[in-house]
């Protein structure tokens, strides 16, 4: 069965899951679906997720689609 290798993903963080998401749709021997959650709005706190964050996850969107790796 082909899998993934984990020890070859260079995303860590919220990128881990595009990462893992993509490649296993590139071996096209997984079905991919969705489960819909429902969020509650923040009670306390902030959201960890700050621009260096987002740049990540936009540049790692890059680099996937640009080199497959």
């Amino acid at each position: 069965m082909a899998t993934i290798k984990l020890d070859r993903l260079f995303s860590n963080g919220y990128l881990f899951q595009i990462e893992t998401t993509y490649r296993l749709h590139r071996l096209r021997k997984f079905s991919i679906g969705e489960i819909s959650i429902i969020f509650r709005d923040r009670d306390l706190g902030r959201s960890k997720i700050d621009l260096p964050i987002i740049l990540e996850a936009i540049w790692g969107v890059i680099r996937l689609r640009l080199t497959g790796k």
